[in-house]
């Protein structure tokens, strides 16, 4: 492992220095084109990513001919130790290059093929001097909607009962003056403390248990159908819990159900 972290960092040390020394040369009419790509992949699907990946190369000269990429790329673990952080560096011969890649069909094709082995996270793409200059930073990728939807009603909801069926009552129990805040501030004074409690409780605890699902990958049909159980096995046991729901009454009908199918 510190092998790895090492030769990483003097593969991105050689690469820093030599792009500099490009941009050191001075304005060019046909300068490179640098293109930074940073994906996450998950570690049981890195082998077929690091065979997808290596088609790419062949693939580009193939198009462009031979000499008209540079391709640079450093993998390495992320600190969950469950994806590896994938990082691509590709110098295109000059701007017109890059295009003809972009508009080709059979790259596209390759690409679609990659889809379900990696998540991007990271993408820039400038002229070799715009890329060594001091860049802005850039704003987080956001989750794909459905995940992050997951993971927040995965969240809020118990976090929510929680607090309507135990927190407030219990307050109201022990502090009776609390009858006599006006609503709008107790309804405040509830919200504070449930962001508070999802914010450090439970969103980690939500994303830990969808840690699988929310891999780069990982919404598959069959994961998608287990996250819906698990929240409807999740609304079931609240509403039991609660009393809202009669479990007795619900196990005897459901009983009675299939004694009189099986007759």
């Amino acid at each position: 492992m510190r092998l790895l972290r090492l030769s990483t960092v003097v593969a991105n040390t050689a690469l820093t220095r030599g792009l500099a020394r490009l941009a050191r040369r001075g304005p060019l009419d046909d300068q490179p084109f640098v293109r930074a790509i940073t994906k996450l992949v998950a570690r049981s699907d890195y082998p077929a990513f690091a065979k997808w990946q290596a088609e790419a190369d062949p693939l580009a000269r193939r198009v462009l001919g031979d000499g008209a990429v540079s391709v640079a790329q450093f993998t390495r673990p992320t600190k969950d130790g469950e994806t590896m952080r994938h990082d691509v560096v590709v110098a295109y011969r000059d701007r017109a290059t890059f295009d003809a890649w972009m508009a080709n069909e059979e790259k596209d094709e390759w690409l679609k093929r990659g889809e379900a082995l990696n998540e991007r996270v990271g993408l820039r793409a400038a002229t070799i001097d715009d890329f060594t200059a001091p860049a802005t930073p850039a704003a987080a990728a956001m989750p794909p909607f459905h995940k992050n939807f997951a993971t927040i009603l995965g969240a809020i909801f118990p976090t929510v009962m929680v607090v309507s069926k135990v927190v407030v009552p219990t307050l109201f129990h022990f502090a009776p003056a609390l009858h006599h805040v006006p609503p709008v501030a107790f309804t405040f004074g509830t919200c504070a403390l449930t962001t508070a409690a999802m914010l450090k409780l439970s969103v980690p605890v939500s994303k830990k248990v969808l840690g699988r699902y929310l891999k780069p990958g990982g919404d598959t049909p069959a994961a998608t159908l287990a996250v819906l159980a698990a929240f409807a096995s999740l609304v079931a046991g609240a509403c039991v819990a609660t009393g809202d729901v009669d479990a007795r009454a619900v196990a005897a009908a459901l009983a009675k159900a299939l004694a009189s199918k099986s007759s």
